[in-house]
């Protein structure tokens, strides 16, 4: 399976988890691959929070 293939599976399975439980899942990456999946980002820089964006769902 192709590593995009199976990211995407991984980000769906991830995005439903969340919506079912009604819960946060906080992914901690350098991969903005995961942006499509995101709700908001937050952005750290040693250790301290520098940003924290939400993000706008533009899917409905």
């Amino acid at each position: 399976m192709a590593q995009h293939l199976h990211d995407q599976i991984f980000n769906s399975h991830l995005h439903r988890l969340a919506k079912q439980q009604s819960c946060t899942i906080l992914l901690v990456t350098h991969d903005i691959r995961i942006l499509d999946i995101a709700d908001s980002i937050v952005h750290m820089k040693d250790g301290r929070l520098t940003r924290d964006t939400a993000l706008v769902d533009n899917s409905a």
